[in-house]
């Protein structure tokens, strides 16, 4: 249809001269097709570059035309023109529509390809954040390693450090550098690795975790505890690749522990001290109340027996039996360390000498005394009284440590620089500075004492021996205390024991004096005494002592009828002889109430309690003096009158 309108539109612009040949349409029409059909396969070669049977086919039919144009050139030029336009018109709409297509298939690609970039923007901004985060938790994670104050360090399978940090490396004297790269045995000597390392590794393996003190080794070959947490390193693929440990050098904790169960063991040592001491003076007391009549009635006997007589020596036994009994108590007081003291300077090698004849006699048969006293003077400032029988006392504790067996005791004195670890081990060691002190140590060649017995040597009536007292060491122990020294002992299974005394060195000694010097034997007073004591035979004895010396005595059982007599007779009372331990009011309490009703009243206060503890609280109150149970007569005369005449 499209070719018979251009037929016509061409027949009707055509000349009249034309028109002729207008009429043979069917060779322009067989001309036209031919045409179309050339042109189509020329297009589908230029399009298909290999389809060379679409260009032979053209070709054939333009030579076909050209032929039928030397009939009619000018139509045949108008059938070659018509085609063409018509093929480019449609061609030009079938391109159009295909544009069309393919913006909207472009608009779609775009718009699908926007979606796309843009979730994948999204994931871009996303991975970026996680990736600045990841760099800045890596950044802290190498900032936290690096600056952590335990060791972290991270070694293969075989051993080898394969990542340290700076605390791992300063802990064992290393830098980094040395650490990396080396065998673990760097840090372990080869007894660790056995018995410590290799067990920690081996459960790490087995159960993913291990944590305890493990012994480390410095660069200098010094040795230090750490606390280990070591866990197994896993790879998600290849499993296990090593272990990560993380230390800590615990030398101080250990020490800080040791140092607390040091004074945890001071502490419970102080106090079974005091309740020891507690339970030794109020033994004593005891005593001391029960050998004051014994002792005075005994010297009273003694003095107005014949010497040589019979009942003289039966006397003297009492005597020597109360002496032994008081002696007792003495040692009592000594262990609580509360037996008075005079100190002197004393040289304790001078002090050895003077005693060794009788140190001579404790030595049993097949054994022997050496004494390796130092050439140079080695003064204390010490009681001699009580440093004879300390010195005594180990010489006879250590010849019994022989068990009758041929041996050895040894005396040594010498200077000691002693520091502060010297009393770390100590078996007393309760005001020691470090500093200088002197020596007396006592070795035997015995069997030996186990810990356990350690533990309960120094203790009150504690022996070893059914027959001994146990109070020889107790004594040593309290007389040491008090003057302020230390105790060592040393022992052996099957080598003996010493026992090392260390003396402090005091520059300028405060001397005690003896308050209560004897009375003249022919000593004679007057005027009226009040004697309170709840015991009745010191009441007894007193009145006795009292009267034959010209005194009026008055008698009182406890401090209620004390008060009485002296509220009734206070102008005629000289003295009053006041215990400090009775029922229904106490000696304090009564010694208030008397200088409340006489300012001016003598009171002298009696107890067999050492005299610091009976008057630390009586200060202030006008105690006129003190008298020690037990007491001879002469003791008691002699208090009397130098508070008379003070």
């Amino acid at each position: 249809m499209l070719v018979g309108s251009a037929l016509a539109a061409f027949a009707a612009a055509a000349p009249v001269s034309n028109r002729a040949f207008i009429e043979t349409w069917p060779t322009v029409l067989l001309a036209t097709v031919l045409a179309t059909i050339a042109f189509y396969h020329f297009q589908i070669f230029l399009r298909r570059r290999q389809s060379t049977e679409s260009l032979w086919f053209a070709l054939a039919i333009v030579v076909l035309l050209a032929v039928i144009g030397l009939r009619w050139p000018l139509w045949i030029v108008g059938a070659l023109v018509l085609p063409a336009v018509v093929m480019l018109a449609w061609r030009s709409h079938r391109v159009q529509q295909e544009l069309d297509d393919m913006r909207l298939q472009l608009e779609e690609m775009v718009e699908d390809r926007t979606h796309e970039l843009e979730a994948a923007n999204e994931r871009l901004k996303i991975e970026l954040a996680e990736k600045r985060l990841a760099e800045e938790a890596m950044r802290m994670l190498e900032r936290g390693v690096e600056q952590s104050i335990d060791g972290i360090v991270v070694i293969d399978l075989a051993g080898k450090v394969e990542f340290a940090n700076q605390a791992w490396a300063k802990m064992h004297g290393h830098e980094v550098f040395d650490v990396v790269g080396r065998n673990l045995r760097l840090f372990h000597s080869a007894e660790q690795m056995e018995e410590a390392v290799k067990p920690c590794l081996e459960q790490v393996e087995m159960e993913g975790f291990f944590e305890g003190e493990i012994e480390h080794v410095k660069k200098d070959g010094s040795h230090f505890p750490t606390w280990m947490s070591v866990t197994l390193l896993q790879d998600p693929e290849e499993g296990p690749v090593g272990f990560v440990g993380v230390g800590r050098d615990i030398s101080e904790r250990r020490r800080s522990e040791h140092e607390r169960r040091h004074l945890d063991s001071k502490l419970r040592q102080a106090r079974r001290l005091e309740s020891l001491g507690n339970l030794a003076r109020a033994i004593a007391n005891d005593y001391n109340n029960m050998l004051t009549p014994l002792v005075s009635n005994a010297t009273v006997l003694l003095r107005d027996l014949h010497q040589g007589s019979a009942s003289y020596d039966r006397v003297r036994l009492i005597e020597a039996a109360a002496d032994r009994a008081a002696d007792l108590t003495t040692q009592l007081l000594a262990y609580a360390g509360e037996d008075r003291k005079i100190l002197r300077e004393v040289d304790l090698g001078d002090l050895v000498r003077e005693i060794a004849d009788s140190l001579d006699k404790q030595v049993t048969a097949g054994a022997k005394l050496e004494l390796e006293l130092y050439e140079q003077p080695t003064p204390v400032a010490a009681d001699p009284t009580q440093a004879r029988r300390l010195i005594r006392n180990l010489v006879s504790n250590a010849f019994a440590a022989l068990d009758g067996k041929p041996g050895t005791v040894t005396l040594r004195t010498r200077w000691a620089d002693v520091d502060a670890s010297d009393f770390q081990d100590a078996d007393l060691a309760e005001a020691c500075e470090p500093g200088r002190y002197v020596l007396l140590e006592v070795a035997d060649t015995g069997s030996g004492i186990s810990d356990e017995v350690r533990a309960k040597m120094f203790d009150p009536f504690y022996s070893t021996r059914p027959s001994a007292r146990g109070l020889g060491l107790a004594a040593v122990f309290g007389i040491v205390r008090g003057h302020g020294g230390a105790i060592k002992v040393r022992s052996q299974p099957e080598e003996g024991t010493a026992i090392r005394v260390l003396f402090p060195i005091l520059e300028n000694p405060t001397t005690v004096v003896d308050p209560s010097p004897p009375a003249e034997a022919d000593y004679q007073g007057s005027g009226k005494v009040l004697v309170v004591d709840d015991e009745e035979l010191i009441r007894e004895v007193s009145e006795w002592i009292l009267e034959e010396r010209g005194f009026q005595v008055l008698t009182a059982a406890d401090g209620v009828e004390a008060l009485e007599l002296f509220r009734r007779d206070s102008a005629l009372i000289r003295v009053v002889l006041l215990d400090n331990h009775m029922p229904k009011m106490d000696g304090e309490a009564v010694l208030r109430e008397l200088h409340r009703l006489q300012p001016a009243a003598r009171v002298i206060l009696m107890s067999g309690y050492p005299e610091k503890d009976v008057t630390r609280n009586l200060k202030g109150l006008g105690l006129a003096g003190f008298l020690k149970k037990p007491f001879r007569p002469h003791d008691l005369m002699g208090k009397v009158r130098q508070v008379l005449e003070a």
